[in-house]
C-alpha cells in the first residue's frame, strides 16, 4: 500500500513539474498598426494600405495607390505572406516590373505617426514616362 502511494506521489510530482516546463512563446508582441489605413495623396487621390500579422510580424499585405494625373496611375500590390515589414514605426516597399518594354519602379515609404495616423511618400519611375512622386496621409479605419 505504501509503495502504491509513493508511486502515485511521484507521478503527481512529475506531472506538476511538466506543467511548468511547457514551451512559452514569450510576451505577446504589441501590434499597434494592424488593420486598414485609408487616405489621400498629394494628387487628392486615394491610398489604401493593409497591415496584418504575418508569421508574428507586422507586414503590409496590400497597397493601393491611385494618382489620376495626366496619365492615370493605379498601383495595386498584395501578398498574403507580406510585401514588407513594419520596423520601428516605418516601412519601405520597392517593386520593379517591366511592361511593354518599359521598366517601372514603384517605391512607397511610410511612418506611423501614432496608432491612428500614417504619412509617407511615393515615387513611380518609368523608362517610358516622366517620374511621378508625391506624399500621402492615411488614418486607421
Amino acid at each position: 500500500m505504501k509503495k502504491n502511494l509513493v508511486i502515485l506521489a511521484v507521478i503527481i510530482l512529475i506531472a506538476f513539474a511538466f506543467s511548468f516546463c511547457s514551451k512559452s512563446s514569450g510576451p505577446s508582441p504589441d501590434f499597434k498598426y494592424l488593420g486598414t489605413w485609408i487616405g489621400q495623396n498629394s494628387y487628392s487621390d486615394s491610398v489604401e494600405i493593409h497591415v496584418a500579422n504575418v508569421s508574428n510580424k507586422q507586414k503590409l499585405t496590400y497597397i493601393k495607390l491611385v494618382a489620376a494625373t495626366k496619365d492615370s496611375v493605379n498601383i495595386v500590390r498584395s501578398s498574403t505572406s507580406g510585401l514588407t515589414e513594419v520596423t520601428d514605426d516605418n516601412f519601405s516597399y520597392t517593386d520593379t516590373e517591366t511592361l511593354f518594354g518599359d521598366t517601372t519602379t514603384v517605391t512607397i515609404n511610410g511612418t506611423f505617426q501614432s496608432e491612428t495616423s500614417l504619412s509617407g511618400n511615393f515615387s513611380i519611375i518609368s523608362t517610358g514616362d516622366p517620374t511621378l512622386s508625391g506624399t500621402y496621409t492615411a488614418t486607421k479605419q
